[in-house]
C-alpha cells in the first residue's frame, strides 16, 4: 500500500506552516509497517527543505507531477516546460509585471520579481533570485504571484498553452497542458505496478484535487479548500488537529 501527502498545509501546519509532529509520527510509522510514503507537491524534489532530517519520503512526485524521484534523489520521470512556452511566458510576466518563479531540478529561480517573492526567497534557501545558471536548462514548471480575481486575462492569453491551478498562498502554479498531480500519481502507479485501489491520498490545495480523485481514498485537510473537500472521500481535522493520524485511525490503518 502507499499513503500520498501533499506537503504544504498538508504535512505543514495552517498554524505556522512547520511541518508537525503528527505527519512526522505518522510518516515513521507508517513505513515501520511496510507502507511507502510518497511526498507529491507543486514544488521540485530537491526543494523540499521542510522534510529535511525529519520525513524520509520513499518516492517524491514533484512540480505538480513533472518530477519523480527515488528515495536517493534518482529521477525516474522527469517532463520540462517546452523552449516556446517558457521564452513567450517571461516576457509576458516582465511587461505586466507579474511575479514569477521557474521550478528546475535543484534550485526554484525568481524570473520576475515582486514583495511576495522576494519574502518567501529569503525564507527558503533553495529559492535564488535571478535566472537559471544553465541558460540552455528548461524547467519543470513555474510559479506566479496572483489573486485568483485577476487570472483570467492571464488564462486567455495562454489558452491551450499552458494551464494554471491556485496552489494557494497566493500561488498560481504554471504546468504545461495535461500537468497534475494526479497525472504524476497515475505513472508512479504504473512504474510500481500498483492499482488505485492500494492508494490513499491526502491534500488541502485546489492542485490536490486531481491526486485525490487519482487515489482509491482521497482525504481533505480541515483547513483545506471547500473545492478540494468537495472532491474529497473524506475530510479529516485541520493539520494542526492531527489531521493526518485522525485519517489514518479513522481507515484503520494506525
Amino acid at each position: 500500500d502507499s499513503i500520498l501527502f501533499d506537503l504544504d498545509g498538508t504535512l505543514t501546519s495552517d498554524v505556522d506552516g512547520k511541518l508537525t509532529d503528527d505527519a512526522i509520527r505518522s510518516c515513521r510509522l507508517l513505513q515501520e509497517k511496510g507502507i511507502l510514503v510518497v511526498i507529491c507537491s507543486g514544488r521540485a524534489c530537491t526543494t523540499m527543505t521542510a522534510l529535511e532530517g525529519r520525513i524520509f519520503p520513499d518516492y517524491c512526485i514533484g512540480a505538480n507531477g513533472a518530477e519523480i524521484r527515488d528515495r536517493k534523489g534518482n529521477a525516474l520521470l522527469l517532463r520540462h516546460t517546452s523552449r516556446a512556452v517558457f521564452e513567450s511566458f517571461n516576457r509576458y510576466c516582465a511587461e505586466h509585471c507579474i511575479g514569477l518563479m521557474w521550478k528546475f531540478a535543484d534550485t526554484t529561480n525568481v524570473y520576475v520579481a515582486d514583495d511576495y517573492l522576494s519574502h518567501i526567497s529569503g525564507n527558503v534557501k533553495t529559492i535564488v533570485t535571478g535566472p537559471y545558471h544553465d541558460p540552455e536548462a528548461l524547467p519543470l514548471g513555474g510559479d506566479i504571484v496572483m489573486d485568483k480575481k485577476d487570472i483570467g486575462p492571464l488564462e486567455q492569453h495562454f489558452d491551450g498553452q499552458v494551464q494554471f491551478v491556485d496552489g494557494g498562498f497566493r500561488l498560481f502554479d504554471v504546468m504545461m497542458p495535461g500537468m497534475s498531480k494526479g497525472r504524476g500519481l497515475s505513472d508512479l502507479m504504473e512504474l510500481l505496478h500498483i492499482s488505485r485501489d492500494e492508494v490513499i491520498a491526502f491534500g488541502d490545495s485546489e492542485n490536490d484535487i486531481s491526486m485525490l480523485m487519482a487515489a482509491g481514498v482521497g482525504v481533505a485537510m480541515g483547513n483545506g479548500y471547500e473545492s478540494t473537500k468537495a472532491g474529497a472521500d473524506y475530510v479529516t481535522t485541520a493539520s494542526s488537529d492531527n489531521g493526518i493520524s485522525n485519517a489514518l485511525k479513522h481507515y484503520g490503518i494506525l
